[in-house]
């Protein structure tokens, strides 16, 4: 006996094409700010649960479009303003600041370099100018406000790129931890205070529960070491 195949009616039509279009739009806007014209399919690939719960978390009705276009308008921290969650390419860069204070001759071979932790709310970047406690892991369950020292200063070449390595990956034992990010600074100096150097986005929330949690650094080498110069 064939079975009856319910058609879908004009307001149901209606709300699925509106809902494509919210969804194309919030991909424009996670691609401007990252400065591109739009995301490579893999990249629109990884970035769709998250634009599903941003949807998922939008005002209904005509309000819903009103918050695209402020988010439109005055970028992404509108949204977090708003307790919807972070739109963003993951991205690893070595930052502004680090850049500046290379030629400025701030670091130095003794400094005390450290790793912190962030959750997925910050919006650390490579603009990110030095330590900031703002979103990172809260004080408990192994993670202390600030991070850890890294150790194994390590400066190799290869080839004609120089890279700034730790030779030992951080790890925060018997922790229960939630972060999305990390950024790596200097806690020795004082002017400026705390400078930051790099900032990871593992591209998703890493947990751990009772046990290890290790942020492991790329490999030094041209093509993949987290800090170097060409």
């Amino acid at each position: 006996m064939a079975k009856s195949v319910r058609r879908a009616t004009a307001q149901e039509l209606s709300w699925f094409q509106r809902n494509d279009q919210r969804r194309d739009e919030v991909l424009r806007m996670i691609a401007k700010s990252a400065n591109r014209r739009a995301l490579s399919p893999s990249l629109e690939a990884h970035e769709r649960p998250h634009v599903e719960e941003f949807l998922s978390r939008l005002p209904s009705g005509k309000d819903a479009g009103k918050v695209l276009s402020e988010i439109g308008r005055f970028g992404m921290k509108a949204a977090l303003d708003r307790g919807l969650p972070p739109l963003r390419l993951p991205t690893s860069a070595v930052t502004n600041q680090f850049k500046q204070d290379i030629i400025n001759g701030v670091h130095e071979t003794g400094d005390a370099y450290m790793i912190a932790l962030y959750v997925a709310a910050s919006t650390i970047g490579a603009g990110t100018t030095q330590y900031t406690a703002t979103n990172e892991v809260a004080n408990g369950g192994g993670y202390t406000t600030k991070g850890l020292a890294l150790a194994g200063r390590a400066v190799t070449l290869d080839g004609s790129t120089a890279i700034l390595d730790w030779t030992t990956d951080p790890q925060w034992t018997s922790a229960t931890i939630t972060a999305r990010g990390a950024m790596i600074y200097n806690d020795t100096p004082t002017s400026p205070a705390d400078p930051s150097i790099a900032v990871l986005d593992f591209g998703s929330d890493i947990v751990s529960t009772a046990g290890n949690f290790t942020v492991v650094l790329p490999a030094p080498a041209a093509a993949t070491g987290l800090v170097r110069i060409t």
